[in-house]
């Protein structure tokens, strides 16, 4: 994506949450491909490298500039595990758009060939498993550097037991991103 887009999707997601309103005015005509393409993101705001909101969609259902827009405000003012963010912390938050791939299913035959084909710091991972789900993006890798402890870690996100990502039935997907981050 170019620097272009990149700073495009920052200023958006910041007008967003500066305005407190997903119907904010900007020149369409400045939408090229890779703002129209639909795509996963998440939109992740952090005060002083502490989570104040991440919200996003896995999967690509919305044009990316409107899953921007969509998924900043809902981290500012939606995200259940936070009090909508305050007019005194707009100017400290720091904003990060993760763009994903695709995500690929990993087929396995035990626990030990999962461990082997997951790359840490690169994949984010989703588990599913008896209507449960939860995802870390790859940014976690850095809180949960072993592999087990990510896995298991995920699994208590997705309302499992520690070990469930152990299952043989486990669906586990992995995907990429690219993140675009504000610099202060």
């Amino acid at each position: 994506m170019c620097e272009r887009n990149k700073l495009f999707l920052l200023d958006l997601a910041r007008n967003v949450i500066l305005k407190k309103n997903k119907e904010i005015d900007f020149d369409k005509s400045f939408l090229d491909e890779d703002l129209l393409e639909k795509r996963g993101c998440f939109v992740t705001l952090t005060i002083d490298d502490k989570l104040r909101g991440c919200v996003g969609y896995i999967l690509p259902y919305l044009p990316l500039y409107k899953a921007v827009i969509e998924n900043a405000y809902n981290a500012a003012y939606g995200d259940y595990r936070f009090e909508p963010l305050s007019e005194n912390e707009y100017t400290a938050i720091n904003i990060e758009i993760s763009i994903l791939s695709i995500p690929e299913n990993i087929q396995y035959v035990n626990f030990d060939d999962l461990l082997n084909q997951i790359n840490p710091a690169t994949d984010g991972l989703i588990l599913n498993h008896q209507g449960s789900s939860a995802t870390f993006l790859p940014q976690v890798w850095t809180q949960l550097p072993d592999k087990e402890d990510f896995l298991s870690q995920l699994s208590l996100k997705a309302g499992l037991k520690k070990d469930a990502w152990k299952s043989n039935d486990m669906q586990v997907q992995k995907y990429n991103v690219q993140i675009i981050k504000d610099i202060k």
